[in-house]
């Protein structure tokens, strides 16, 4: 029975996690910005899947370097969100305080 339930589990797990969001990057590619997303998963999938170091150079080096560009945006976007988010916050507590707690600004 745990057998069953864990096999069940885990191919609905597997369908509705993974199988459905590579159809949603794949299928619609009406705009520029699908059509954006679909290369940088393409070839930030190749950067780490080809880890062998002959498979980033030549031409496909090219394919890779674009994947790592992809990945350098996508983190540094993650950063710059995370510390505009934290300066709101401090920006938020300190108008609080100097405002409503402390009376000093108007």
């Amino acid at each position: 029975m745990v057998g069953v339930t864990l096999v069940t589990a885990f191919q609905a797990e597997i369908k509705t996690n993974f199988v459905s969001q590579i159809v949603m990057t794949i299928v619609p590619l009406t705009t520029l910005n699908a059509l954006v997303i679909l290369i940088a998963t393409i070839t930030t999938l190749y950067y780490f899947v080809f880890t062998i170091p002959k498979m980033h150079k030549g031409k496909w080096g090219t394919v890779a370097a674009i994947g790592r560009y992809m990945i350098m945006i996508a983190m540094g976007a993650s950063f710059g969100n995370t510390v505009v988010t934290r300066m709101k916050l401090l920006i938020g507590q300190l108008l609080f305080l100097l405002s409503d707690w402390l009376g000093i600004i108007a």
